[in-house]
């Protein structure tokens, strides 16, 4: 169960309409440095300066263009996708994108509840969902159409999904001496693996009964 601040409790129990603002936070990697770039972006007409953590962060402008899907909050172990969309047409989402790598990069959503009647806010800005970008396409539509950016992002129990560390993993042991016997160390479930030519020469020795056109039955059955 979400804690809510009490002040937002009691807005929210008056039942007078909220308005809330929606904050995305991605931390990607410059693809010609490989330095981090902080990414920041608000359903907000104006660009915001907000403290999280103790750290003021600024938002740009994307105001209608960022929409995100309602998030489920659960308990347990499950990875838990999340889409965000921008405008692609949208001058700083389309330079931070295209100068930036988001694949892979933490990212953060937070909501921010208005009191429509007082236009202030209520409460500390909420944590929504914290996890990576798992996908960040920039799709270019045909003459007419429109530039859309749908951020696909994976909880932080994703984390919990990687496969042994690199000093464990097939790339490292075949590094060392060619040998593949790491190579199916990561993957979950069975593995039907064939170990040398044995099994094959078994299989292909195996003689075939032959099969009689019209009734299906092998040759010599009455």
């Amino acid at each position: 169960m979400r804690d809510l601040d009490p002040a937002l409790l009691t807005l929210l129990r008056a039942r007078r309409g909220v308005r809330v603002i929606l904050l995305l936070w991605i931390v990607a990697r410059d693809r010609t440095t490989g330095a981090d770039v902080a990414l920041g972006f608000t359903s907000e007409i104006e660009d915001l300066t907000v403290t999280i953590g103790g750290s003021p962060r600024t938002y740009a402008a994307a105001g209608g263009a960022l929409t995100a899907e309602p998030v489920v909050a659960e308990t347990g172990m499950t990875v838990r996708m999340q889409t965000v969309r921008l405008s692609g047409i949208a001058p700083e989402v389309n330079a931070a994108l295209r100068v930036a790598d988001p694949r892979l990069a933490p990212c953060e959503l937070h909501r921010i509840v208005i009191d429509p009647e007082t236009g202030a806010a209520v409460g500390a800005p909420q944590l929504l969902f914290r996890g990576v970008v798992d996908a960040a396409p920039i799709r270019t539509p045909e003459k007419g159409g429109r530039v859309s950016v749908t951020l696909t992002l994976a909880s932080a129990t994703r984390d919990m999904t990687r496969g042994l560390s690199l000093k464990w993993s097939d790339a490292s042991q075949q590094r060392r001496s060619g040998d593949r016997l790491l190579q199916y160390a990561d993957v979950s479930g069975e593995t039907d693996v064939w170990w040398g030519a044995r099994r094959q020469a078994a299989a292909a020795a195996t003689p075939v009964t032959p099969v009689r056109p019209g009734n299906g039955r092998p040759e010599g059955w009455r």
